[in-house]
């Protein structure tokens, strides 16, 4: 008896976190009636796209928003058009049938995105991504062309596929593109207490962008492949940082390492073999 009590507690509280769209009354996402199970909340998952979807309108968000997690495409091919901000505690998945149509407004996501389907812009092209949780993987058989992304303070974000960024892309917290390459016609910027991490042998196999590249005091570079890398003289480095193993060479004299503040223009020798060969990799004070 209590067992049975138990399975049917979890099987109702399940039933309380996930709600799916139905698309049966009209487009809109604030209609109770295209949901199978109330509106989509910071506590109750969005489904779009499974076997509940049996009418004939695609969702439109036109009210801001916070939902649990963010699923679209499945069962039934997808479209959820963003005309608001929206804030997801967890995860957005974009299944292989499932499209993200975003408009001029901010997503932000604090779990995993994982995109193997379509996310398009809107022609106004000023929606932003921002990477707002602790840990996030950015995944999917689909390399997302983002126009403004930008990764928090306090949060990692790794890469397993590689990613497009065209407008302005803002480096608050650690971004790790793993052996993936981030690339695209936007600026980079790695803000005071943002890192990123730098994998492969040149640095433009991990970061392959066209506009300025910016590193502002108290940011860090860190190169840490196991093997030898070059060191990129693309940025006025603030802290730089060598680790894993090999030898990290420098390709041609530093910038003069920023030196705003006593505590920066830093180079750590954490592991391996720095090799400045015949050039310089100076700073007029402060540092370590």
């Amino acid at each position: 008896y209590l067992i049975a009590l138990s399975t049917i507690f979890c099987i109702f509280s399940f039933a309380q976190t996930t709600t799916s769209w139905k698309g049966i009354t009209n487009t809109s996402w604030g209609t109770t009636t295209n949901w199978t199970n109330g509106l989509p909340s910071s506590t109750n998952a969005a489904i779009i796209g499974d076997a509940s979807f049996t009418g004939s309108f695609q969702p439109t968000l036109s009210a801001a928003s916070t939902i649990k997690s963010l699923t679209i495409g499945g069962t039934v091919a997808s479209n959820l058009t963003l005309n608001k901000a929206i804030t997801v505690n967890e995860g957005v998945t974009i299944n292989a049938n499932g499209t993200l149509t975003h408009g001029a407004f901010a997503l932000t996501v604090k779990g995993n995105w994982s995109n193997s389907g379509t996310y398009t812009l809107t022609s106004n092209n000023k929606c932003t991504v921002n990477f707002g949780g602790t840990t996030q993987i950015i995944s999917g058989s689909n390399a997302t062309t983002f126009y403004r992304s930008a990764i928090n303070a306090g949060n990692t974000v790794t890469l397993s596929t590689n990613v497009v960024v065209n407008n302005l892309f803002t480096i608050n917290g650690t971004f790790d593109p793993s052996t993936f390459t981030a690339s695209g016609a936007a600026g980079i910027t790695i803000a005071n207490g943002g890192t990123i991490k730098v994998n492969t042998t040149l640095f433009t196999d991990n970061f392959s962008f066209s506009g300025t590249k910016n590193a502002v005091a108290g940011s860090t570079i860190e190169y840490l492949r196991a093997g030898d890398q070059t060191i990129s003289s693309l940025f006025t480095y603030s802290t730089l940082k060598i680790g894993g193993s090999g030898t990290k060479s420098l390709a041609a004299n530093l910038t003069n390492l920023r030196n705003t503040g006593a505590t920066f223009g830093n180079i750590q020798l954490n592991a391996g073999t720095f090799d400045m060969v015949s050039f310089t990799a100076n700073r007029t004070n402060g540092g370590t």
